[in-house]
């Protein structure tokens, strides 16, 4: 009857408690829930929790896939050590990036994301790797360099050469009300 793709093993209280936390209502979460199992179910059943490398749900998900982001996303949402990821770090994840997400809580998935090399502030490193990802390396080194000035110019307010979060965070959000109010 329902086969691999119907199976979910959540209880009406997790679905409850799921809702609270991620604001997702049950029929989103169930279906996370069916997505992420649907990913690797013979790895799913082997592993406690339902773990699945993070590399795998980066590499089959429809919705990273083709994600220059996917495997540092991936990696993000990832709680194991491991490079296992559960389902709590799964939805995390679809929560983050959920349509009813308030911008804030997006703004600080997203730093983390462009932290790559996670040491809490958005550095020059990091742009420049973010440009390959984004460009699949077709910049030249003169453009990258360009790129990253106007943004650590427009951005990085206490000249420091990278942005915090509260750079990031205004940046984004004086570029969103100059792209969406004019």
């Amino acid at each position: 009857m329902g086969g691999h793709n119907s199976y979910c093993p959540l209880t009406t209280e997790e679905l409850q408690e799921y809702e609270g936390v991620t604001g997702m209502n049950t029929a989103e979460i169930t279906q996370a829930f069916k997505k992420f199992y649907k990913i690797d179910p013979l790895t799913f059943m082997e592993h406690r929790k339902g773990r699945i490398p993070y590399l795998t749900v980066a590499e089959t998900l429809p919705e990273l896939k083709n994600n220059p982001f996917r495997y540092r996303i991936g990696k993000v949402f990832c709680s194991s050590e491991t490079g296992f990821m559960d389902f709590d770090d799964f939805l995390e994840m679809a929560a983050a990036m959920h349509d009813k997400t308030p911008l804030n809580v997006r703004l600080h998935w997203a730093f983390q994301i462009y932290d790559i090399n996670e040491d809490g502030v958005i550095c020059e490193n990091d742009l420049d790797k973010m440009l390959d990802l984004l460009t699949d390396n077709r910049l030249l080194k003169s453009e990258k360099e360009g790129i990253i000035l106007r943004i650590l110019s427009d951005g990085d307010t206490d000249a420091d050469s990278a942005l915090s979060f509260q750079e990031f965070e205004r940046s984004i959000s004086l570029n969103w009300k100059q792209e969406f109010e004019e």
